[in-house]
């Protein structure tokens, strides 16, 4: 993924030493993108389908360069120890397995042996230190700290109010939290009703917080599949805590293998940038068409999970996030079963069952056409973007197959 701490590779790609990239687009990189800078279109994929990509080679990687918590004289790489711990290298691992040459970057490099190991040295052809590797208190910012706000919460509760009212919330459920406030709010809601049934989960799955580690902390799943670390309250429970275990992107969400385990995910609380009156789901582009976020996991937990609930303010700073049509299709709507807003909750006519258990539990449904109509109300219709015909982005489903393409922005003369 690219970040704002990327912003060099913009004049890269004006020099022409960069013609493409693969991989989310954040901030700067994704604004430039979309006025068409970059010869070649950005290939979005997911966690999942980046792994997999890499796994079947149709992705070739010539270098890989991996940064480390710490390594030793052997090779060996970890995303623990030293001074700038960070937690998993799940998505790292398959760079490893995948690359001609891995270059590993650290700021602790021992004498001794390594006592955790995330990359084996055997896969790792050169280390190089230098005197820091970065920050890790700079990880969780935005939407991974969480909420306060009382009416994400009170759509936080209400999502969990939704998984009890199916029923998945059972001895041996296995869920996963998706970034963003309410999202995360959502595991503590579902611990409370799980500690209240007397159940106990199976696993949770996927980018950890703390929110996730004080349920594994309060005995209520049996383990945590930790691909990629949040915070330094998940950073402590991944070295302390055996039964908090670092899982590659591959063994996580890559549809190469026969069993990933996003297919076997009972619950999924995920975020939205958009939603569309067919469920459709976008996460990469904001309402003006402009890239400024990367897909992660989203299509790939969508897909695997028996019960995918979204959740989201029906306007984002006066902005209606229920359109007709989402800007750029990121997970499609056969994959999204329940959509939680601040104006009531939508379901997806393809799963009646779920309408039936909901309205028998006194929750507040209201068909996803009537939310798209109240959020015009509050907020307006938004005008059309302009777009041109050339394709700055393409959009990747877990397998490979177009999701959908993105346009360049039409620029005012």
């Amino acid at each position: 993924a690219f970040f704002p701490v990327h912003r060099p590779i913009i004049e890269h790609i004006r020099q022409g030493t960069v013609s493409g990239l693969t991989g989310g687009c954040n901030g700067p990189i994704g604004e430039a993108v979309s006025s068409g800078l970059l010869p070649q279109p950005v290939v979005f994929r997911s966690h999942g389908g980046r792994a997999r990509a890499l796994e079947e080679k149709s992705l070739k990687v010539d270098v890989s360069f991996i940064a480390a918590a710490s390594a030793d004289r052997y090779g060996n790489l970890s995303g623990l120890g030293g001074g700038s711990a960070f937690g998993s290298l799940g998505y790292a691992k398959v760079d490893a397995l995948a690359a001609e040459k891995v270059i590993g970057v650290t700021d602790c490099l021992s004498s001794s042996p390594l006592k955790r190991v995330s990359i084996p040295g055997e896969k790792v052809d050169w280390i190089v230190t230098v005197d820091s590797i970065g920050e890790p208190s700079g990880i969780a910012t935005g939407s991974l700290s969480g909420t306060r706000d009382p009416v994400r919460l009170e759509m936080a509760r209400l999502a969990a109010e939704v998984a009890k009212a199916c029923g998945v919330l059972r001895d041996g459920m296995s869920m996963q939290c998706g970034s963003g406030g309410a999202t995360l709010a959502a595991a503590g809601f579902v611990g409370s009703i799980m500690k209240e049934k007397g159940v106990k989960g199976s696993f949770a799955l996927g980018g950890v917080t703390s929110y996730l580690v004080g349920l594994l902390e309060q005995d209520l799943f049996d383990v945590i599949h930790d691909v990629q670390t949040f915070d330094a309250g998940a950073v402590s429970s991944l070295v302390k805590n055996e039964n908090h275990v670092e899982i590659s992107a591959a063994q996580y969400a890559s549809m190469h293998r026969s069993a990933p385990l996003v297919a076997f995910l009972d619950l999924a609380f995920l975020s939205a940038l958009e939603v569309d009156v067919h469920f459709n789901v976008n996460v990469i582009t904001e309402t003006d068409g402009v890239i400024r976020h990367g897909m992660g996991g989203h299509p790939d937990v969508a897909q695997g999970a028996q019960l995918t609930i979204v959740i989201a303010p029906l306007v984002r700073g006066r902005v209606p996030v229920v359109q007709e049509r989402v800007t750029t299709v990121c997970t499609p709507g056969e994959h999204v079963d329940v959509l939680v807003t601040d104006h009531g909750i939508a379901v997806n006519p393809a799963r009646p069952e779920i309408k039936e258990d909901l309205v028998h539990a006194g929750l507040p449904v209201v068909d996803i056409h009537d939310l798209k109509k109240r959020a015009e109300e509050i907020s307006g219709k938004l005008d059309p973007i302009r777009f041109t015909d050339r394709i700055v982005a393409i959009v990747e489903d877990p397998y490979g197959n177009i999701t959908d393409k993105i346009c360049q922005i039409e620029q005012d003369n």
